[in-house]
């Protein structure tokens, strides 16, 4: 399986040549390098899961021998490689791994939220440079026009989005992960972070609410219930979405159940402002 129905292929990937230049730039740049060589039959632009490679059909064996995995002068020294499917299935694991570990994905965004602004707060926070993101925001169609009048009063619009923020380097995501707070605070509202891999412990942990917090008024943010979540010792804190109908706000809260200080508290009421309670329960009572 070394060769492709035994032709001679040779390949460059994308990472080989100047990001700035389209695909036809870079198959003028090989049919220039390799003017000379007449045994070239073609030259092919190709795109596999994450990866982008520019394939070179060779008639004959003396040809790639001579060519393959040798630098070329034109090309910046840059060697052409062996093609197998074996080859372009290693880069592509190794691409998705290495895009794996310089991601992150980022909750509870306010759905109006400039992503420009968010990702200069990202930046600054971790002084990393980000590569790309893309933002998972809820559709907020109707699904039914027939609804009755109700019912589509008591629907509610989408609170948040979810962006997931890719990094030149896989250590601002680390860094991210390895804070004490499983959030980063912006004006009053509360971003929690968590990991790409949704197998992963610290996944499920970040993601299990420890309690649910209910009675919270509607105009509280964030900020008025940092007493609470300093109590409880929590890691990160959500409002749940509100229906028009709403005469309060639910909240979970996230805490490390696996630190040796997390004491289970099973019940508590604090006063909270005026007259309003709070009602904390453990979620499995829920």
């Amino acid at each position: 399986n070394s060769r492709s129905d035994s032709q001679y292929i040779l390949f460059f990937t994308r990472d080989q040549f100047d990001k700035e230049k389209s695909n036809n730039e870079i198959i003028n740049d090989l049919k220039n390098a390799f003017l000379m060589e007449n045994d070239i039959i073609e030259y092919k632009t190709n795109k596999k899961a994450t990866i982008e490679f520019y394939t070179i059909l060779i008639g004959t064996e003396i040809t790639f021998n001579k060519l393959k995995e040798k630098p070329v002068a034109l090309l910046n020294n840059t060697a052409p490689k062996i093609y197998s499917r074996e080859a372009i299935d290693n880069l592509i694991n190794y691409d998705i791994s290495n895009l794996r570990a310089r991601s992150v994905n980022l909750l509870n965004v306010p759905i109006n939220y400039d992503i420009n602004l968010l990702i200069k707060h990202i930046a600054n926070f971790t002084s990393s440079a980000i590569d790309s993101y893309k933002e998972f925001i809820p559709n907020r169609r109707t699904t039914n026009r027939n609804l009755p009048s109700r019912i589509k009063f008591n629907r509610r619009s989408p609170t948040y989005k979810k962006v997931t923020l890719t990094f030149n380097k896989p250590n601002a995501v680390e860094y991210l992960l390895s804070q004490h707070k499983w959030g980063i605070l912006i004006e009053n509202f509360l971003i929690r972070i968590v990991p790409i891999d949704e197998q992963q412990h610290n996944f499920k942990h970040r993601t299990t609410p420890t309690y649910v917090v209910t009675g919270i008024p509607l105009n509280a943010n964030i900020l008025d219930l940092i007493p609470l979540t300093d109590h409880l010792n929590a890691r990160s804190i959500e409002f749940l979405p509100t229906k028009p109908v709403s005469l309060h706000k639910v909240a979970n809260i996230y805490c490390n159940t696996d630190d040796d200080n997390h004491v289970h508290i099973l019940n508590l009421t604090q006063t909270f402002k005026d007259s309003n309670y709070i009602f904390t329960l453990p979620r499995n009572l829920i």
